[in-house]
């Protein structure tokens, strides 16, 4: 085995990977002492996992951002430009 893992390995890491989420998420609905704990009760490798998989979300969902209000300024300045013509 090399640096990466296995396609089955990788994609049982992000199935555990994504339930670690699902679960602190579901906490997080019950208030943030109860996200701490249920991150508390987490093994090592569910910490690294769900971090890499939040991290992974956000950076998604920074560039979707970034994206939407491109377009948003641009649909912006195309209506100002159709009021002043």
């Amino acid at each position: 085995m090399g640096f990466m893992p296995e396609p089955k390995e990788l994609e049982a890491d992000i199935e555990k990977a994504a339930q670690v989420a699902d679960g602190l998420a579901e906490a997080v609905g019950r208030g943030p002492r109860h996200a701490t704990m249920a991150a508390r009760r987490l093994s090592d490798e569910d910490l690294t996992l769900g971090l890499a998989f939040l991290a992974r979300v956000m950076e998604i969902a920074a560039m979707s951002s970034r994206a939407l209000a491109d377009v948003e300024r641009e649909r912006q300045r195309a209506g100002a430009r159709l009021r002043l013509n």
